[in-house]
């Protein structure tokens, strides 16, 4: 049977998966050269015991840090208009030149990103890219390791994901963000986007695909439409099956008040999560105007109010002196920790002791004031991660 009509014939569900080995089945969905297993035959599967597994120093890594953590499946989500797509190229733009997420989220090191985009324009896509650049003063004619390509490759089709594995290779892709999936799911599998098992099995080839080439995947989705205006969105409000299980990280958007046509102005709930154990959630303010005759769109992009703080203020309510002074004296103790000797940001908070809302705020004013920066990297677990010190 030609490659072309085994294509055909697995598209047609038939096949003779009764009379293959897994591995057969496997090699039949997968790209050349990708292989399920590390070694050994059919229905081996090899193992570390409890005491070898404890003993490994893998390390969670993270590309973006409090919202992206490396090697694991990512969705940016939300209803229809909240600006999923300019928010992903946001995204991509930092992660290609190491500035940080939404000027809060820091960023380790630069990586290499791919952008697959099915909607809009390629003079759409630049125009985004423009504005945000602008905003936040980067010049797009020098990022060299940020890629996009007009496409929509087809998840669960064996020669598209050979096109998706040629593309990775081909530019190094590091990140790779698909936007959006409803036009990256073969029909077939569109017209069962409630079977779990159908969505995982369009989701599979890519998984070992981004894993093999060590990828980060990110895509873009958007939640039904019963998702509730004005309350924070849910990994629950994700449309369709099988996406809500893949999702290992999760930036989803929705809005926190209606949008007012003629405004340009999106007030939004930005909440992060993922099964690294990551979770909090912000108020996203973006004003971007109204394209006309006489004047361009722009691009400003505010987040504020993580919801720990607030909670722990409302829950326990206390002066804006005492407020004040407390937020010092956690500076201080970053401060002096710091002064200590070099040290990444998570060593920095573990050993001040501080809990994830006051560190996060005391460090976001430090930064905001111009008082720490990065210095340079330390070697820890065969990776390098940014150390800290006093300007």
């Amino acid at each position: 049977m030609s490659s072309s009509n085994s294509v055909n014939h697995r598209r047609n569900g038939q096949g003779r998966s009764g009379n293959m080995s897994f591995r057969e089945q496997a090699s039949e969905i997968l790209p050349p050269g990708l292989d399920p297993f590390d070694d050994g035959d059919c229905g081996t599967f090899p193992a570390l015991s409890c005491a070898e597994l404890m003993a490994t120093e893998d390390a969670t890594t993270w590309i973006v840090e409090d919202c992206i953590v490396a090697g694991q499946g990512a969705v940016v989500a939300g209803p229809k208009k909240t600006l999923k797509s300019s928010l992903s190229v946001e995204l991509a733009l930092s992660l290609a030149t190491g500035q940080p997420f939404l000027d809060r989220f820091i960023v380790p090191e630069p990586k290499r990103v791919g952008l697959i985009s099915g909607e809009g324009a390629r003079s759409t896509i630049r125009e985004t890219i423009q504005r945000i650049g602008e905003f936040r003063r980067i010049d797009p004619m020098s990022v060299d390791n940020f890629f996009v390509t007009k496409g929509t490759p087809t998840f669960g089709d064996a020669e598209c994901m050979r096109a998706v594995r040629s593309w990775i290779e081909t530019y190094d892709i590091q990140v790779a963000v698909f936007d959006p999936l409803y036009l990256m799911l073969r029909q077939d599998t569109a017209t069962q986007a409630s079977n779990l098992f159908v969505m995982g099995a369009a989701f599979r080839e890519l998984t070992w695909l981004c894993a093999e080439r060590q990828v980060t995947p990110i895509i873009v989705h958007h939640t039904g439409k019963k998702a509730a205006l004005n309350r924070p969105a849910e990994l629950e409000d994700l449309a369709w099956a099988g996406i809500q299980e893949w999702a290992r990280q999760w930036i989803l958007l929705a809005r926190r008040s209606p949008y007012v046509p003629g405004s340009g102005e999106h007030q939004l709930w930005l909440t992060l999560g993922g099964s690294a154990g990551h979770s909090s959630q912000w108020r996203l303010d973006v004003s971007e105007g109204v394209l006309s005759a006489e004047s361009p769109r722009w691009w400003r992009s505010t987040v504020t109010g993580h919801q720990a703080e607030e909670g722990s203020l409302s829950s326990r309510p206390a002066s804006p002196r005492a407020n004040v002074q407390q937020l010092a004296e956690d500076k201080q103790r970053i401060l002096d920790t710091i002064s200590a000797g070099p040290n990444t940001k998570t060593g920095i908070q573990r050993q001040t002791g501080l809990g994830n809302s006051r560190f996060t705020r005391a460090w976001g004013g430090l930064l905001a004031d111009g008082v720490i920066g990065q210095d340079v990297a330390i070697s820890r677990n065969s990776h390098s991660y940014p150390s800290w010190c006093v300007l």
